[in-house]
């Protein structure tokens, strides 16, 4: 938690797994580790669930779609982000898209501040 003289830090949201057996791995996650679903969209091939003080998402995706090293990524959400380059969601967030040092991709979402 941020105090008034400390700038607001970003928080993990969820990790993302891509993955082309999306049924199997919510089936998995949910029934095996018990993790409470949140949101399911199965026409996006989208689940998110609850994982203690996080979240997990689950996004359908071909396995030729991402290079190896992208399977996984942080999302970080964050108070802001700067209009460009950042894209806006149709889920109504913006989000930016950034690789760390080791090829990781790290994914910030802001959402629209009311």
């Amino acid at each position: 938690m941020s105090t008034p003289d400390e700038p607001a830090r970003p928080e993990l949201f969820c990790l993302e797994i891509l993955t082309p057996h999306w049924d199997r791995m919510v089936a998995w996650y949910r029934n095996t580790l018990g993790l409470r679903s949140l949101i399911r969209i199965d026409e996006d091939r989208y689940a998110l669930l609850a994982a203690g003080g996080t979240r997990l998402a689950i996004l359908g995706r071909p396995r030729d779609s991402e290079p190896a090293q992208t399977r996984m990524r942080l999302v970080f959400e964050v108070p802001d982000l700067p209009v460009p380059p950042a894209r806006v969601h149709r889920e109504g967030f913006r989000e930016l898209h950034l690789v760390d040092p080791d090829g990781n991709a790290v994914r910030l979402i802001a959402w629209p501040q009311s």
